[in-house]
């Protein structure tokens, strides 16, 4: 694990935060020069939104209908107050998640954490399996 509270994560959370969602071009955004050719492309997306609890997920299959990338992003929201008389919503939690199928049927599986104004970057892991079961 790679805690952090450092600016440049919590800038690139809010940024890919931000971004319409699913923006079905970008699958692999966060995919290095390195992961991009080891990974299978989709050849469809299905994307999955939960607004009543903020969640958002997006499944990816190849041609055979085999499925090879997985996202998903929700936040859990909180009541804060600025000056004791105006309250707004925050995120007290967000989660982001992506995996991808690499050719040799591991799972490369990026994973981002917030919480309370403290981001960690859990980066790249292989898994055997898909974080969606």
């Amino acid at each position: 694990m790679n805690g952090t509270n450092n600016e440049s994560d919590a800038l690139r959370f809010r940024v890919i935060e931000r971004r319409k969602w699913p923006d079905i071009c970008c699958w692999q955004e966060l995919l290095t020069a390195e992961w991009l050719p080891l990974v299978i492309t989709p050849a469809s997306l299905n994307p999955d939104q939960a607004c009543e609890i903020g969640a958002k997920r997006v499944f990816g299959f190849d041609a055979n209908g085999r499925r090879c990338y997985y996202a998903r992003r929700f936040a859990i929201p909180t009541l804060r107050s600025d000056d004791n008389d105006e309250f707004y919503k925050a995120s007290a939690y967000r989660e982001q998640v992506e995996a991808w199928l690499l050719m040799d049927d591991r799972w490369l599986i990026y994973k981002l954490m917030h919480i309370r104004g403290c981001t960690f970057n859990y980066g790249f892991n292989l898994a055997e399996s898909c974080p969606a079961g």
